[in-house]
């Protein structure tokens, strides 16, 4: 139990420096650079996901495998 108060002290105490910065000019502000960067890939990531999803398929199902044609399987 003393190891998880521990563990959790010290995540608390990492994510307040992390966002509160030390130092001058770019060391203050890359932690929350680094966050709004990681928020911001995955936002566009969820959203190019939806919209891909939505668009037909360029390859009509019947064309991907013609039945006419001989295929080899190693």
């Amino acid at each position: 139990m003393k190891s998880i108060k521990s563990f959790g002290s010290s995540l608390t105490e990492s994510m307040e420096t992390l966002w509160k910065g030390e130092g001058k000019g770019l060391k203050k502000h890359a932690g929350k650079l680094l966050i709004g960067t990681a928020i911001l890939s995955s936002v566009l990531g969820v959203i190019n996901a939806m919209s891909s999803s939505k668009t037909p398929s360029k390859i009509d199902s019947a064309d991907v495998i013609k039945k006419s044609d001989r295929y080899v399987v190693n």
